[in-house]
């Protein structure tokens, strides 16, 4: 596709240019399959996560669908647990420099507000405020991408959860939102 943009680019501007391109067979996307959790593996994480640290993120993950950046920079000014409703309004992500930031999410559709279904709202209430940030990291900043995988990992492995990455709780919300009609 870029070299394809290039020449056609070029080609714009007044350059004579084989189509040679034009002939090549594009690339097979392959398919993609992100192991989910069943109903009753969730419940066995919801079961497993009450008073771990990050029980509300494993929560609003596997039931709202939540990327692991927005719960790492998930703020408590963006939670309304008296309305029920929380505002997804950043992402957490390493700038250029090695620190860990808040930054606008990547697109429009990344800024939402969801309704808090009750089981949500009960592990926000337990969960410590210390500072802006529901999670905050080492000096106050968001954990790191590799520190919050680590820490799930750990969570599986001693809670008997099978392992799927941190992004698979997003598939499952969704997969489990869609049988449920």
């Amino acid at each position: 596709m870029t070299l394809n943009d290039a020449l056609n680019d070029a080609r714009r501007r007044g350059y004579r240019v084989s189509d040679a391109v034009q002939a090549v067979d594009k690339p097979k996307k392959d398919d993609v399959h992100i192991e989910t959790l069943s109903s009753g593996e969730k419940d066995t994480l919801l079961a497993a996560a009450f008073g771990n640290p990050f029980e509300a993120a494993y929560v609003l993950s596997v039931t709202l669908g939540l990327r692991a950046g927005e719960c790492r920079g998930l703020r408590w000014p963006d939670v309304d647990l008296d309305t029920g409703r929380i505002t997804i309004t950043g992402n957490a992500t390493r700038s250029l420099d090695g620190l860990q930031v808040v930054t606008a999410p990547k697109t429009k559709a990344g800024n939402r507000t969801l309704i808090l279904p009750q089981l949500c709202i009960e592990p926000l209430r337990r969960t410590p405020r210390n500072g802006d940030l529901i999670w905050p990291g080492p000096g106050g900043s968001p954990w790191s991408a590799s520190s919050f995988y680590t820490a799930w990992q750990s969570f599986c492995r001693g809670n008997g959860i099978r392992a799927v990455t941190y992004h698979a709780l997003r598939h499952t919300a969704a997969t489990l939102a869609l049988q449920a009609g």
